[in-house]
């Protein structure tokens, strides 16, 4: 009868079972998106304490750097404080960045530079961005989100480049451009956050920024994959079509506008606070940045407190609705469809 080995004495107690997996990988993709929200929320609030922060003389307790960077990283526009006068152009800067981090998603941001320092994206990362991204394709994942970063950088860029016309003008070539680049990202995440303390009231009849800022809140609101599927059908019509997940997106879509803008008008038309003194032209454009704006993000070139109360309830049902599954904007979605 032969004998058992001898132990090691280099390994006097060796493992007997199967090693436990650290607890981050144990936890499920929407509970480690929960957790790297609630870090950058965390983090985000954490930076905006900082002295560098604010500006001379503001002070922000806890709890408002807390709200501040919440509403930030889900991309709601509340604030308790004024972005413009509070924060110096470092915080700003850090509520810029949380915007973005909160619109694409923090694990779509971490995959994308993992493909910049060449790591390889396991199967546990894939399924994770999935989640996020309310997609049930696993292969394409990479390029998915190679593609919608790109593309979302290159749509701010050239809302900057538009905006830029109206803001340069205002605040001087380097403020201007900062101003133009801040409102593009905040728009096309569907923030709603302004560097005025008085939101956009000022541009109520600039053709630029009624056109342009909506434009931006409804590309962000689509939906990644509903723009990829209309860019696809657009340059290849014969080859590729319009899923019909994209289809039903585009008509609902489509049919909120159109119910917001016309509500808007209607209930606003002769009231001499909002639309009333304005000329044809206006109104329409006024008209429509309000039934654009309400179901996403949340800016305004007219004063709330003064509109019928009809209008703010039609507001409300737009908010709840809010946009579609997969996009920028914080809204309460439906589940994803097959």
């Amino acid at each position: 009868m032969t004998r058992p080995p001898a132990p090691d004495p280099r390994f006097p107690n060796p493992p007997t079972g199967p090693r436990r997996k650290p607890w981050l990988s144990r936890l499920r993709p929407p509970q480690l998106i929960a957790l790297t929200f609630a870090l950058a929320i965390v983090v985000g609030a954490g930076l905006l304490l900082l002295p560098i922060s604010l500006e001379p003389g503001q002070s922000l307790r806890p709890i408002q750097a807390l709200f501040m960077a919440t509403s930030a990283v889900c991309v709601t526009g509340l604030g308790v404080v004024d972005v413009g006068s509070t924060f110096s152009t470092f915080g700003e800067v850090v509520m810029l960045l949380l915007i973005q981090i909160g619109g694409l998603g923090l694990i779509t941001l971490g995959t994308l530079f993992a493909i910049a320092v060449r790591r390889r994206v396991g199967i546990s990362d894939r399924i994770q961005v999935a989640q996020q991204l309310n997609t049930l394709e696993l292969g394409g994942v990479v390029k998915l989100v190679r593609t919608i970063v790109l593309s979302s950088v290159l749509v701010e860029l050239a809302g900057t480049v538009l905006l830029s016309s109206v803001f340069v003008p205002e605040e001087g070539l380097g403020r201007g451009l900062y101003f133009s680049l801040f409102h593009a990202v905040s728009a096309f995440n569907n923030a709603g956050f302004s560097l005025y303390a008085t939101g956009l009231t000022g541009f109520v009849t600039n053709p630029v920024i009624n056109l342009v800022i909506p434009l931006l809140i409804v590309l962000g609101g689509m939906g990644f994959l509903v723009q990829l599927n209309v860019l696809a059908y657009l340059r290849h019509r014969r080859r590729n079509r319009l899923n019909a997940n994209s289809k039903l997106s585009l008509v609902m879509m489509a049919a909120l506008l159109l119910i917001g803008t016309l509500s808007f008008a209607l209930l606003e038309w002769t009231n001499p606070a909002t639309l009333g003194t304005l000329p044809l032209g206006d109104k329409l454009l006024a008209a429509w940045f309000q039934g654009v704006t309400p179901r996403t993000a949340g800016f305004n070139t007219l004063d709330y407190s003064t509109m019928h109360y009809g209008t703010i309830f039609v507001t409300i049902l737009l908010m709840f609705i809010g946009a579609n599954p997969g996009s920028t904007g914080a809204a309460s979605r439906p589940p994803p469809s097959t």
